[in-house]
């Protein structure tokens, strides 16, 4: 009796040991599917789990954020460009609207204009507006990641972005930061793919000058990127301060390829875009002294604002309990991923452009009112930086490329599982509209929800 029950579980062991063996053959063929199938896949997934989430939204913020975007939407939408200088007085006269959105952000109110003519002014479809942003995010992040990383890296770092759940809550929402979380991403990619264009031209001409049409080239992709950083600015005028992280790089890029200082990209990181924003700004406020009214309240209005000094205070560190409140395996693995790297003798050039502006964006943003949403461009580099970590891991494990690959997509998915629960129980169940750490931790019970 005793043997037969022996033998009876070595059957079933084996029996288990294959299906496991099965299970990995598969996630290896699915690994190696063509990298576009999956990125379909995941924004399918993606678009679904969010769009179905919308029944979860039982109210808009009418007095908050997302009632001033419908209503600047609306406003130009109905009557034209023209509007804009109404919008600035209305906002002047009203003291309680200087605590809220400014009509400054005329490239988010255009195009949410635009956008809201077509499909109709209401809070649903200017949700649809953010998902479509982090759509098209998804998109020119995964041949970003696939240009410089390889499709292998670039199909994890898809399936692991798609399910970010602070990307997926902006997604979902009457909000602006899903689409400057597009616009920062395309204007950081923009400004390095123009300077390392201007470094190989000079690197070149040491032995011949430069042609006509190279000259052309880049003066043509320095036009481009002025244009595009300006209507960044636009779209939200605290952007401006990427100009502090554009100017640093040329000086680092200076260092790293001993060659003459990029003068000419200092020049079209600050100077010409702040021009070409400025006159727009002009254009739609009337006169100066509407657009100085204006600055001098946005400058002015958070030391007394009620909500941002309860909510949005805190130490320099508070961002970072903010991420991993959020995401906590994304956060602990991108962090891992930095202090191993920076120890590394060779750095690549694309991961020390992404350390240094996470770094010196998370110090900038750290200098006003404390919210994640203000931040969710840091949750791309973020993300790959995980991913990156996750392949090293895997590689660790197992030199043979094929069974590595089989634990990253093991290892992804379970991350994957992790960020879309989260996502779950504190946009959906818990309905968070504002991810402060305070909201966080009171949905789950870290804290009290309420005094007895």
């Amino acid at each position: 009796m005793c043997n037969i029950k022996i033998i009876y579980f070595n059957n079933m062991a084996y029996m288990f040991l294959n299906s496991i063996k099965l299970l990995m053959h598969k996630i290896n063929f699915f690994v190696a599917v063509r990298s576009n199938i999956f990125l379909l896949l995941a924004l399918l997934i993606s678009f679904i789990s969010i769009s179905s989430s919308f029944k979860s939204i039982k109210t808009f913020s009418e007095n908050a954020d997302e009632g001033y975007y419908l209503k600047y939407a609306s406003e130009i939408g109905n009557k034209g460009p023209a509007e804009f200088p109404g919008l600035f007085k209305s906002y002047i006269e009203n003291k309680e609207f200087w605590f809220y959105p400014n009509p400054l952000r005329i490239g988010h109110i255009f195009m949410t204009a635009f956008w809201l003519k077509i499909f109709g002014y209401t809070y649903i479809n200017l949700a649809y507006f953010s998902l479509l942003c982090f759509s098209l995010f998804l998109i020119f992040s995964f041949f970003f990641v696939k240009k410089y990383f390889g499709s292998r890296i670039a199909v994890f770092f898809i399936i692991l972005q798609a399910f970010s759940p602070l990307n997926m809550a902006m997604a979902r929402r009457a909000l602006m930061d899903a689409c400057v979380n597009l616009f920062v991403f395309l204007t950081i990619w923009i400004f390095y793919e123009n300077l390392k264009k201007e470094n190989t031209v000079k690197a070149n001409c040491i032995s011949l000058p430069a042609s006509k049409n190279q000259n052309l080239s880049l003066f043509f992709r320095w036009l481009f990127f002025i244009i595009f950083y300006a209507w960044t600015i636009l779209i939200k005028e605290n952007l401006v301060l990427l100009s502090v992280f554009f100017v640093f790089y040329v000086f680092i890029n200076k260092w790293q390829n001993r060659r003459p200082l990029a003068v000419r990209a200092i020049f079209c990181a600050t100077v010409l875009p702040w021009a070409t924003v400025g006159c727009a700004y002009l254009l739609a406020c009337g006169n100066f002294n509407i657009f100085a009214d204006t600055v001098k309240i946005i400058i002015a209005s958070p030391a007394k604002n009620y909500y941002a000094l309860c909510y949005g205070s805190g130490p320099w560190f508070r961002y970072f309990i903010d991420f991993f409140l959020i995401s906590p395996p994304v956060s602990l693995l991108a962090a891992g991923f930095i202090f191993y790297y920076l120890t590394q003798k060779k750095w690549q050039k694309i991961l020390i452009y992404l350390i240094l502006f996470s770094f010196i964006m998370l110090c900038i943003m750290n200098l006003f009112t404390k919210n994640i949403r203000y931040l969710i461009f840091l949750d791309m580099p973020l993300r790959l930086f995980a991913v990156l970590m996750i392949k090293n891991i895997a590689e660790r494990f197992f030199t043979v490329k094929a069974k590595a690959n089989r634990l990253l997509f093991l290892i992804i998915l379970f991350a994957v599982s992790l960020d879309y629960s989260r996502f779950n129980f504190l946009f959906c169940k818990s309905r968070i509209y504002d991810p402060m750490t305070t909201v966080i931790l009171k949905a789950d019970l870290i804290v009290p929800t309420e005094e007895k």
